[in-house]
């Protein structure tokens, strides 16, 4: 059991007002203290007001139990072997052999009542029908459907016009064996891709109202080669390392015998280990060095396994990294107290060396999220860790409200409930965490200033104000010259509660880095082809541990076509120039058009490409809104979308400036004016406000030090009770915020 691949650590500096080490004067927490609201002691000085949040210092991804994967990564590097390795994280216990090759059954997909099982060419199937009864399949594809006829839940298929079913006496599941390659389940990957099998044969049976897909295969000489728990790149003893692990966890399994929940041993998910079958063994490059893992740890037919002191086989929990660390079973989970699992070096996990993406990692938390966690409080004005492991590992939260009442976090205090309970939503990877008061909140209540050292920073500084946590990151080029794709990809960001991070061309520098880190993200969309961002920079965060995929055309209106096309539909778009001069108009549109859910489509002066118009066509739209006057985007445009069918709203003025304060007038209605964006309207300096169009806000314009008239006017007739600055001062000077407010 364990947390996935990806991982990392931060010394764990208590700070000096909110965080609190378990002392003599703060005993650790009874279970009777949990969930109790107390009064505070009459000593303790509480701010008058709750923060708005708490930050939150972290190292490692995981329960930190057993053997740390990127530090089996850097023992390896120090040239240990995998027995060495083992037997460090899970002493006294002693690596041993087996001989046997047990069947086990690893649930592969559940919760659906139809499966379809397609087969590559040159395959020949066969479907076990009933006891020693077997079909020859000719088609390339077979479905497996859930029903209950006559009352009774089966699962059937049709082979040539004929159905065969499960029957619950006889013959609970169908079968299906291969040969001759491979066959593919679509969402068997926890839901999310496409899993080949080439080993073993696969199961159809009836359970909890679905179809349950079993693998069915040899422990030792099929299972083993499909799990995906460590990158196959990593050194041969760290591999070795983690296949004698695995398999002793699936022994221990198959031992326990088949679970009726599932209907198998193990499933194919991080809840047991990730297996992902013949994917594993076919990563390009690289699926043969886990493939040689694995044989190596059973030679002969002795398959390498961890004994007990008791002479059983191991509980081989393992998880991917820890703060400095491992972590003593009954701290871990409150449970027993187990001689081979108790807390090891584990310096390796933040060892620079082993390039740990979460080494160390930092997270926000909103009032109102803690507050959630802490329900008898009115608010929270401390947070602090009352009780810790002697890994250094967080067991129980204190909070105390404004009032002096004060509720734990926890019923029983242990590491995986701090973790669990806080969850990797709001980016709490693992316990090995600290706590961080509030900045003082700025004097200038009404002004936020999103800004960083650059405008990659800034870029990230924005993306945790639109969406402090969430596993997806979208990126565009940080680049001059290549700004146009990442104009329209803020309403697509934000429509799948995503950041926009910037990159060089063939680089993720080191501030969307350090984003991505810190929120843990496990997947990044990239607009914009390979001129703009190269194949190092999809290379780089497939490294990190992130899936990549692209959004891009031949030429910038295609990319827009393709990011708008990822919408699936929508009944109105935003429609800019595309001409790098009048650029600044589709990024003053992307707030407002992010938060109505309206891509933007870009065009040149007078003409609309063809990918544009195809692409308004495949989404369902019937309205569009240009952006612009005819100056940048001409009457002939308009002529021509109208006799696609679309009805035609055109926002404009004299300049960029009441451009942008026409499109804040015409989006108000549905956005409200209580929160406003203001962004430089320089061409210098549109990078920031592309990138805040995640926030969904309407945006004004200014010029340097001073306030265009359009924008003056503009706020002067309202009252905006929160202006969000994008950039910093050498962007939007104090000055013009000043004559704003």
């Amino acid at each position: 059991m364990r947390r996935a691949l990806t991982p990392l650590l931060a010394a764990l500096v208590t700070s000096t007002l909110v965080v609190t080490p378990a002392a003599a004067t703060d005993p650790p927490v009874s279970p009777t203290q949990s969930g109790r609201t107390e009064r505070a002691a009459a000593s303790v000085d509480l701010p008058a007001a709750a923060p708005a949040s708490f930050t939150v210092h972290g190292s490692g991804w995981g329960h930190g139990l057993g053997m740390s994967q990127f530090g089996a990564y850097g023992m390896a590097l120090d040239g240990r072997s995998a027995t060495n390795i083992l037997e460090h994280y899970y002493a006294p216990a002693k690596v041993t052999t087996r001989t046997d090759d047990p069947t086990i059954r690893v649930q592969v997909r559940a919760g659906v009542t139809s499966v379809t099982v397609s087969r590559d060419s040159g395959v020949t199937w066969t479907l076990g029908t009933a006891p020693g009864t077997t079909v020859s399949v000719a088609a390339s594809s077979l479905t497996f459907t859930y029903s209950t006829a006559s009352g009774t839940a089966r699962v059937s298929t049709t082979v040539d016009g004929t159905q065969y079913r499960t029957n619950p006496s006889t013959w609970p599941e169908l079968t299906l064996t291969w040969k001759g390659g491979v066959v593919s389940v679509p969402g068997a990957n926890g839901g999310s891709g496409t899993v080949r099998y080439k080993r073993g044969s696969l199961a159809f049976g009836p359970l909890s109202g679905a179809v349950n897909t079993v693998s069915v295969v040899r422990l030792n000489s099929e299972y083993l080669y499909g799990i995906a728990e460590m990158p196959s790149s990593w050194p041969a003893s760290a591999l070795q390392a983690q296949a004698i692990a695995a398999r002793t966890y699936a022994y221990r399994k198959y031992q326990a015998g088949v679970r009726s929940s599932i209907n198998a041993h193990l499933t194919d998910e991080t809840t047991d280990q990730k297996y992902t079958a013949y994917n594993k063994e076919a990563e390009a490059g690289y699926g043969k060095y886990w493939v040689a893992a694995v044989d190596a740890t059973r030679a002969s037919g002795n398959a390498r396994v961890i004994q007990a002191p008791d002479g059983r086989l191991a509980e081989t929990y393992y998880s991917s990294s820890t703060g400095g660390r491992t972590t003593n079973s009954e701290d871990v989970w409150g449970s027993a107290t187990i001689p081979y699992l108790r807390s090891r070096d584990d310096h390796w996990s933040v060892d620079p060396r082993v390039r740990n993406p979460y080494a160390t990692w930092t997270t926000t938390i909103t009032q109102a999220q803690i507050r959630a966690k802490f329900p008898r409080l009115s608010d929270v004005a401390r947070l602090e860790v009352s009780q810790r492991a002697s890994s250094g590992a967080a067991m129980q939260l204190k909070a105390t409200s404004t009032a002096g009442s004060v509720q734990y976090l926890l019923a029983k205090p242990t590491t995986d409930g701090v973790r669990t309970a806080l969850g990797s939503r709001l980016g709490i990877m693992s316990a090995y965490l600290s706590l961080e008061a509030p900045p003082a909140p700025d004097p200038r209540s009404d002004v936020q200033r999103l800004s960083g050292d650059d405008r990659f920073a800034t870029a990230a500084a924005i993306g945790r104000a639109a969406f402090p946590t969430g596993r997806t990151v979208v990126v565009v080029s940080g680049q001059q010259a290549s700004l146009v794709d990442g104009l329209v990809a803020a309403p697509y960001a934000r429509s799948i509660k995503a950041p926009v991070l910037l990159s060089t061309r063939s680089s993720v520098p080191e501030a969307s880095m350090a984003e991505i880190t810190r929120r843990g993200a496990t997947s990044a969309v990239l607009v914009g082809g390979t001129g703009v961002l190269t194949t190092d920079v999809s290379a780089q965060l497939r490294a990190a541990g992130l899936s990549v995929t692209r959004l891009s055309g031949a030429d910038r209106y295609a990319t827009a076509a393709a990011v708008a096309r990822a919408f699936g539909s929508a009944g109105s778009v935003v429609v800019a120039s595309g001409v790098t001069a009048n650029l600044v108009d589709a990024a003053a549109a992307g707030g407002p058009a992010a938060a109505s859910g309206q891509p933007v489509l870009l065009v040149p002066r007078s003409s609309v490409p063809a990918a544009t118009r195809a692409t308004i066509t495949a989404l369902g739209a019937r309205s569009a809104t240009i952006v612009g006057g005819t100056g940048v985007v001409t009457s002939g445009v308009a002529d021509a979308l109208r006799a696609d069918g679309l009805r035609l709203t055109r926002l404009s003025g004299t300049d960029r400036y009441a451009t942008a304060a026409a499109v804040a007038d015409a989006y108000e209605p549905s956005l409200k004016a209580g929160t406003v964006v203001l962004a430089s309207g320089l061409d210098a300096n549109l990078v920031d406000s592309l990138t805040g169009g995640v926030l969904g806000r309407l945006t004004l314009l200014t010029a340097g030090a001073g306030v265009p008239a359009a924008t003056d006017r503009w706020f002067a007739a309202r009252e905006v009770s929160l202006l969000q600055v994008l950039g910093g001062t050498g962007a939007v000077p104090d000055s013009a915020v000043e004559a704003v407010r």
